[in-house]
């Protein structure tokens, strides 16, 4: 099952590269094949201002502006950028419903953990376990050892999380892939919980940065973090 968040991530990256189970999905859901077409109308209005041609004498009569003069012309030249600016957005006709989608907000961790879980759709899609020499080859790259063994795992990977750096680590769960992010660069006072769609799990800090651990639902996340804590062994 497909889940809204996942749909709308997908869709708004890129609406004609979807898979067909991903592109299937609004015909069942009413909510996001509104935000589909939402976003349809969106790329149809910012097309049509970009095609609109700035007049050739639009600094001539910028300059003939009462007040205009070279000791406040750099005052006019930012007066008129947010001219432009306001004019832009007036002509593309933004309502409030696409305003907050433009004015992007710092992601929180939880959402950078989920998204990218999601853009990584290999990683809880593998079929066959990693191969033991790549899986400590790779630990010991991110300054990790392997004491104890952790079981299938599924997906092991240096990789660029947000605006940082991890180890990107799957094991296999009882109900399905456990998904764990090691970030040595980010702090959190307290533990946060995760629940995304049919991901649940949390961000805990450890003693070398946070740890995320996110798999599906009823999973028993807390015993296999044990597992894999006490397996690695940071050099």
């Amino acid at each position: 099952m497909i889940d809204c968040e996942r749909f709308k991530i997908a869709f708004t990256a890129g609406p004609r590269d979807l898979d067909p189970e991903l592109a299937s999905h609004s015909d069942d859901c009413p909510d996001c094949a509104k935000f589909a077409e939402s976003i349809r109308d969106l790329d149809i209005k910012l097309l049509a201002c970009m095609s609109i041609e700035v007049p050739r004498d639009l600094a001539a009569t910028l300059k003939e502006i009462p007040g205009y003069s070279a000791k406040g012309k750099s005052n006019w030249l930012i007066f008129g950028g947010f001219a432009l600016a306001a004019a832009f957005l007036l002509g593309i006709g933004l309502s409030s419903v696409y305003l907050p989608d433009l004015i992007s907000q710092p992601a929180t961790l939880q959402q950078v953990v989920y998204q990218h879980i999601l853009g990584e759709p290999q990683a809880l899609n593998a079929v066959f376990p990693v191969q033991e020499a790549v899986v400590n080859t790779t630990l010991k790259e991110f300054g990790v050892s392997l004491q104890k063994p952790l079981g299938e795992v599924m997906h092991v990977r240096l990789c660029p999380v947000g605006d940082t750096f991890g180890l990107h680590l799957v094991v296999q769960g009882k109900r399905g892939p456990i998904t764990f992010l090691f970030l040595p660069t980010k702090t959190v006072d307290k533990s946060l919980a995760i629940s995304q769609g049919h991901f649940v799990g949390y961000i805990k800090p450890s003693p070398h940065g946070v740890i995320a651990v996110v798999g599906e639902k009823g999973e028993l996340l807390g015993e296999t973090e044990a597992v894999v804590r006490d397996a690695l062994k940071w050099l």
